[in-house]
């Protein structure tokens, strides 16, 4: 990053005095680079922790120093920066088995992110050094560390009314297989769990059906034995993962597509409640009491 034009023409104009004055705002900030370093290298460990990362591994890392004033952005600096780090980080995860995808909106978001930061710790800069740390999961597998130490100097010979800073960015990039491996169990999870809904709903119109006389008993229960074993089934490979997946999950079972004033008008019954209705319209005794115990024992709670 460097030295800003207008630093480096205020240094220009006042010699070896504006050049001492900007000297010592990059010696704060180095002489502080040993503790600076070793706090950013323990929250980075602290971080990854509490996330129930241990496999992490270093894909990149940087430093960078810049001085500017405090009025100055140069996003485009940022921009190239950041945007450079993230594709070198993927390349080199790509070569230790990760294979990360990074979408340009992804990239854009974090570069505002970034620039946020930047400009954040400009404006909390002070005459003793300052120090900021940010940790971001991009995608699956991919983590961005960054922190800043900044020092800021007010000096009117010099600099008129502008406050000169310089600030010290620090920034790693490290992968995890295991995280990549836990979010493929994840979406495992979802499809596993919207599977199950879809069987039980299925089983709820089965019965619907053997209640309005539509199947004989027979035909009702080879469906319901399918059905209930591909649930047992599913329901342990489920449980087994150990998710506990989004609650949100809607599944609506295919039905004749009615009109537009009709749809408005139609009655959103979850399918707890169309088992309760099956259990107390069928005549079938066995399959009313099966469908009365299931409304009772939670088995049509979205997963």
């Amino acid at each position: 990053m460097g030295q800003s034009a207008s630093v480096s023409r205020a240094v220009s104009d006042n010699s070896r005095a504006a050049a001492e004055a900007i000297n010592k705002l990059r010696e704060a900030v180095d002489k502080q680079e040993g503790s600076m370093k070793a706090r950013f290298e323990q929250e980075i460990l602290d971080s990854m922790n509490k996330s129930g990362i241990r496999d992490q591994l270093l894909l990149t890392e940087n430093k960078e120093v810049q001085t500017e004033y405090a009025s100055e952005f140069h996003m485009d600096n940022i921009k190239n920066i950041v945007t450079l780090a993230l594709k070198a980080a993927a390349t080199t995860a790509k070569a230790s088995g990760g294979n990360i995808l990074l979408a340009d909106d992804v990239i854009s978001s974090y570069v505002d992110l970034v620039g946020a930061v930047c400009d954040s710790a400009k404006t909390s800069s002070s005459s003793t050094t300052s120090y900021s740390f940010l940790m971001n999961r991009l995608v699956p597998g991919l983590f961005v560390f960054i922190s800043n130490s900044s020092v800021s100097l007010k000096d009117e010979q010099f600099f008129g009314n502008e406050t000169a800073i310089t600030t010290a960015y620090y920034y790693k990039t490290m992968l995890s297989i295991d995280d990549i491996k836990r979010m493929d169990k994840f979406n495992t999870a979802i499809i596993k769990s919207k599977t199950l809904n879809i069987l039980k709903s299925t089983q709820v119109q089965n019965a619907q059906k053997l209640a309005d006389g539509k199947i004989e008993f027979e035909e009702w229960e080879k469906n319901e034995d399918r059905s209930a074993k591909a649930i047992e089934r599913i329901q342990k490979e489920l449980d087994e993962i150990g998710f506990v997946t989004n609650r949100s999950l809607l599944y609506r079972p295919p039905q004749p597509f009615p009109h537009a004033d009709e749809a408005t008008h139609q009655p959103d019954n979850s399918l707890e409640i169309k088992a309760r209705q099956v259990a107390s319209h069928i005549k079938n005794e066995k399959v009313a009491q099966l469908f009365k115990s299931r409304t009772e024992t939670g088995y049509y709670n979205l997963h």
